[in-house]
């Protein structure tokens, strides 16, 4: 038995991994207004949390989630490599099929009909990172974590303003943004309503986006999407209303570029 709760999606720009490093919550309800994979609220589940998500399917996943009992979950039916979603039976609930979608590839912002390359090689090992007797395992014991969750289908300027740690993770403003499904936000605005929110406020952005908030440095961490080179390199940026800061590291200097960059020692005057 697991002793936390999983990650619930394979969602893009989860936070799962990184927000072990966030400032705990403050207060004691969590509100998520971009609520995606909701990995802060995932670190801390034995919180009152209250989601968000413009996306429906994003929603109808945490709602099944919520909702269902091990059990359930466990019965969940297997994929074979190369069947798709299409495949299963029809009796089965829109939302589960949604739940298994968002498994067939990683950091994906809907759910996909069948595994991807990556995931197929994943699924040979029976990895958790995909739909897979580990993850469906791994997922039937998360729904105890969540009971007492709550999620609405609706944009983040319709929360009530209230008391709460919010953890505000919205679509990147810049490129990155772009693989969202709902990614026309009004930055100046979101801005303006994140200064305005009661209690501990947290924002994160990524430092290649417009920088729509004094946001300061987080965190590097390994991107998404794969190159041939390997996962390539990205700086996660963070505004919060308390003040704190995390002071960058200094990038090491290898020795050979120590010693390129000192100056060309002085010729010897001749005697």
């Amino acid at each position: 038995m697991i002793k936390s709760p999983s990650t619930v999606m394979s969602y893009y720009g989860s936070k799962y991994k990184l927000a072990k490093h966030y400032p705990k919550p403050k207060h004691k309800k969590i509100i998520e207004p971009f609520a995606g994979g909701a990995g802060y609220s995932l670190r801390h589940s034995e919180y009152e949390v209250h989601l968000y998500d413009l996306n429906e399917k994003v929603c109808g996943v945490w709602d099944f989630m919520i909702r269902s009992t091990p059990q359930e979950i466990l019965s969940l039916p297997l994929l074979a490599v190369d069947e798709t979603v299409d495949s299963l039976p029809d009796h089965l609930p829109q939302e589960a099929k949604w739940l298994i979608g968002f498994w067939l590839n990683y950091a994906v912002t809907s759910p996909r009909k069948s595994f991807s390359s990556i995931a197929k090689k994943k699924l040979e090992r029976n990895s958790s990172a995909v739909w897979s007797e580990r993850r469906r395992l791994l997922l039937s014991q998360t729904v105890t974590f969540i009971k007492h969750w709550k999620v609405t289908h609706a944009s983040y300027d319709l929360i009530p303003n209230q008391q709460a740690t919010w953890f505000i993770d919205p679509p990147y403003a810049g490129n990155a943004g772009r693989h969202y499904i709902h990614d026309s936000i009004d930055f100046n605005a979101l801005a303006d309503w994140c200064k305005e929110r009661e209690g501990q406020v947290i924002v994160c952005e990524n430092s290649d986006s417009p920088l729509w908030l004094p946001f300061t440095h987080f965190k590097e961490t390994s991107g998404a999407f794969q190159t041939k080179s390997g996962s390539k390199k990205t700086e996660e940026v963070w505004w919060t209303n308390t003040g704190e800061h995390i002071q960058k590291k200094p990038e090491q200097v290898s020795i050979f570029d120590f010693f390129s960059a000192r100056p060309p020692a002085p010729n010897k005057p001749s005697t």
